[in-house]
C-alpha cells in the first residue's frame, strides 16, 4: 500500500501570480491512484485547509452518504470548528463533480467545491474561500485499507530579504497529508501554494524508516519545478506506533530563476510525546542479528577455549568458563581468538552501519560486559588487549564511547593485568574492573546534527590463553 504525501507550502510563499510573473499559474491535481482504495466515491475524505496570508489553517473532514446532504468539519489550529453542509444530495453511483459545501457560521463567504472519480480517486478541492479570503485545500479518500492522516504546521523563511515578496523571519502555514500504511517506499508528492495551488509532477518517497518501539521515524524529501523555479523540502516524519499522533519537521528551499535561492524551515503544530528512539537492541539470544560480524563467528574449537561468536546453551562452553548475572541464555563471547580454527584472528568487529538519527540530539549507549577469572587466579589482559564500543558519522573517523583496557600493574607494566574501564580513553584501564558478573556500562554522545551514525564493537588482541570477554544487551537509543 502506498502513502501519498501532499506538501502545501503557504503564506510565506503565498503571493498573487500577478505580483511576480515568474510563478506560472497551474491547476492542482492531487490524484491518489491506489489500487487498494474502496471502489466508491462515498464515505470519508480527509484533508488540510489553509488561507492565503492570514495563517488560518486546519484539518478538513468530509462525509458523504447516498441520498443525504454531505457534511464537513474544518478543525482550525486555534481550536475553532467550522461546519459545512453540501448544497445538494448525492445519489449512489452519481458522479462527484463540483459538489459545493457552504457554511453560514462565518460573516464572509466560506465554501469549497469537491470532485472525485467514481472510485474515490483523483480528489480535487477547488474554489476554496474562508471568510471571504482565498484559500487552498487538498484531500484524499479514506478507505478501510488506506487511512488518511493530515498534519498542519508553520513555515518560516530564514534568508529571504533579497526576494521582493519574501521577508526573513516571516511565518506561514504548511500542510502534509499522509495516505497509507507508513512503509518505507511510500510515495511523496509535493504541492506548493504561491497565489494558486500548483502541482509538482515528480514523485518521491520517504526512506530510512526506523522503528523505535514507541514510534517510527522516516526521512522525507521531495520537490519539483514551479513556474520554472525549483522548490524542494527535506525532513523527518515521526508517528507513534501505539496511538494516533504524527509530526513532521525539516527544511524547504526555493531556487528562484529571477531572485536567487532561499531557504526556511517547517514544523508541525503537533509534537508527539515519544520516548527514546531505539536504534540497536541486541540480546544475542539467536542468530538473527542486525550487525555485520568480521570475521564470522567461529566456535569450532570452543572446547579448547579458542573461540569467538554468539554463545548459547548448546555451544559447549567449557564448564570452568563461568559468568553470572546472565541476561537470558545467549551472549557474545571471545577468548584466545587467534587460536580458533579460523587462524590468526587478532581483531573482531560487530558493526551496525548508517543508523538514521535525523531529528535526534543525543545518543545513549549501554551494554553488559563480563570477564572470566583465569584458572590460575592471575589476571591475563596485556597492553594490547582492548574491547571498545565506537561510533562514527562518516565510517572513517571512529570515536570510543565505552572502552576496556589492561591496567598498569604494581610492576609498572600492562602485562597479565586486570581488565578495567578506560575512563579517559588513553588506552590504559583506570576505572572499574571487569568481573565474571555481567555489569552494565553506559555513556552518551551528541549527534551534532548528523543524519546517520555507525556503531561498532571492536575486540582487539584477546589472543592468549585466558584472555576473554563476554558481551550482552547492547542498546543504542536517541532522543
Amino acid at each position: 500500500m502506498k502513502k501519498i504525501f501532499l506538501l502545501l507550502f503557504a503564506s510565506v510563499l503565498v503571493f498573487s501570480c500577478t505580483k511576480d510573473a515568474e510563478f506560472a499559474e497551474t491547476t492542482a491535481d492531487i490524484s491518489a491512484t491506489i489500487a487498494q482504495y474502496d471502489d466508491t466515491n462515498m464515505g470519508t475524505y480527509k484533508g488540510v485547509f489553509t488561507t492565503l496570508g492570514t495563517m488560518e489553517r486546519g484539518i478538513l473532514e468530509i462525509n458523504i452518504s447516498p441520498k443525504n446532504y454531505g457534511v464537513a468539519t474544518l478543525k482550525l489550529s486555534t481550536g475553532q470548528d467550522v461546519h459545512f453542509k453540501a448544497t445538494r444530495m448525492l445519489n449512489n453511483n452519481e458522479t462527484l463533480s463540483n459538489l459545493e459545501f457552504r457554511t453560514n457560521s462565518m460573516s464572509g463567504d466560506t465554501s469549497f467545491l469537491l470532485s472525485a472519480d467514481m472510485d474515490g480517486n483523483n480528489v480535487q478541492i477547488t474554489n476554496a474561500v474562508y471568510n471571504g479570503i482565498t484559500a487552498g485545500a487538498i484531500a484524499a479518500h479514506e478507505t478501510s485499507r488506506a487511512p488518511v492522516t493530515p498534519i498542519t504546521g508553520i513555515l518560516a523563511c530564514d534568508d529571504c530579504d533579497a526576494h521582493p515578496l519574501l521577508v526573513t523571519g516571516d511565518t506561514g502555514t504548511f500542510s502534509l497529508l499522509f495516505v497509507g500504511d507508513g512503509s518505507a517506499d511510500d510515495d511523496v508528492t509535493a504541492l506548493a501554494d504561491i497565489g494558486v495551488v500548483v502541482s509538482v509532477s515528480n514523485v518521491d518517497a520517504q526512506s530510512g524508516c526506523v522503528d523505535g518501539g514507541a514510534s517510527t521515524t522516516c526521512n522525507i524529501a521531495g520537490g519539483g519545478t514551479i513556474g520554472g523555479n525549483a522548490i524542494g523540502y527535506a525532513g523527518t516524519h515521526t508517528y507513534l506506533n501505539g496511538s494516533d499522533c504524527s509530526e513532521a519537521n525539516g527544511t524547504w528551499s526555493l531556487d528562484s530563476a529571477n531572485h536567487g535561492s532561499y531557504t526556511g524551515t517547517f514544523v508541525s503544530d503537533v509534537s508527539c510525546p515519544t520516548g527514546p528512539t531505539v536504534l540497536i537492541d541486541e540480546d544475542f539470544e539467536d542468530a538473527t542479528v542486525a550487525y555485520v560480524a568480521d570475521p564470522a563467528d567461529d566456535l569450532t574449537d570452543i572446547g579448547s577455549r579458542d573461540y569467538f561468536g554468539i554463545i548459547s546453551p548448546t555451544s559447549s562452553l567449557p564448564g570452568d568458563v563461568v559468568y553470572s548475572n546472565n541476561q537470558g541464555t545467549g551472549f557474545y563471547g571471545a577468548q584466545d581468538t587467534d587460536g580458533a580454527n579460523s587462524g590468526n584472528i587478532d581483531e573482531i568487529t560487530l558493526t551496525w552501519t548508517d543508523l538514521s538519527i535525523s531529528g535526534l540530539t543525543t545518543i545513549d549507549v549501554s551494554g553488559m560486559f563480563a570477564e572470566d577469572d583465569a584458572n590460575d587466579g592471575s589476571e591475563d589482559w596485556d597492553g594490547t588487549s582492548s574491547v571498545r564500543i565506537e561510533y562514527s558519522f562518516d565510517n572513517a573517523i571512529w570515536t570510543s564511547i565505552v572502552a576496556f583496557e589492561a591496567e598498569v600493574g604494581t610492576d609498572g607494566n600492562e602485562t597479565n593485568e586486570l581488565a578495567k574501564l578506560d575512563t579517559d580513553f588513553n588506552g590504559v584501564g583506570d576505572g572499574a574492573a571487569l568481573t565474571p558478573d555481567f555489569t552494565e556500562y553506559s555513556s552518551s554522545f551528541a549527534t551534532a546534527g548528523n543524519p546517520n551514525v555507525s556503531v561498532r564493537i571492536i575486540i582487539e588482541t584477546l589472543d592468549s590463553g585466558d584472555e576473554d570477554i563476554a558481551i550482552d544487551e547492547i542498546s543504542v537509543s536517541g532522543n
